[in-house]
């Protein structure tokens, strides 16, 4: 009993997040697979289950959590910077799309029409956004949570923001130079 409220002192943010995520993923499942039908049943549930688990868990677990909490904080808050200049710039893409269409299903006139790049791009910064977020796992010391023993002191947030980057940017010129051959 006297540990469990050493723990409730020590409680700070990492371990909330840890509660948060647990409860989440939890109820989640629970609700997805419709198991128990009473709401309140799976909110106890992920409840306890969420308490058992920030209970648990070891100190390397919260360490990690609260550099990966920091390094998606900044990283969020870059890409909103980026988005808003992107925005911001007006930077649009001219799509041919189809305005007349024959009763034979071919296309009699094509129109343009103005779509903002990430609508166009959509895959590819959903593909960025994934590299981001492993690449943030691995500088917050995830591959050693998973037994790996690699060390990534080299690469912070700021290093793996700019490689990030100079992907993106690798990205976006072999995006230009395949529809200027078209």
């Amino acid at each position: 009993m006297v540990d469990y409220i050493t723990a409730f002192e020590r409680l700070g943010l990492p371990d909330i997040v840890l509660w948060l995520l647990t409860f989440s993923i939890t109820y989640g499942l629970l609700s997805h697979a419709d198991l128990p039908k009473s709401k309140a049943a799976r909110a106890m549930i992920s409840f306890v289950l969420a308490f058992f688990v920030m209970f648990s868990a070891p100190a390397a677990l919260l360490a990690t959590l609260t550099k990966m909490g920091s390094a998606l904080i900044l990283t969020v808050l870059g890409i909103l910077v980026f988005i808003v200049f992107l925005e911001a710039v007006g930077m649009r893409v001219n799509v041919s799309v189809p305005a007349e269409v024959d009763e034979k299903g071919e296309v009699k006139k094509l129109s343009s029409k103005e779509l903002n790049i990430f609508q166009y791009y959509s895959k590819y910064f959903i593909a960025a956004f994934i590299i981001i977020a492993v690449l943030i796992f691995i500088a917050s010391g995830g591959l050693n949570l998973l037994g790996w023993n690699i060390s990534f002191a080299w690469m912070n947030t700021t290093t793996a923001f700019f490689l990030i980057a100079i992907i993106i940017a690798i990205f976006w010129l072999l995006m230009e130079k395949g529809e200027g051959k078209k």
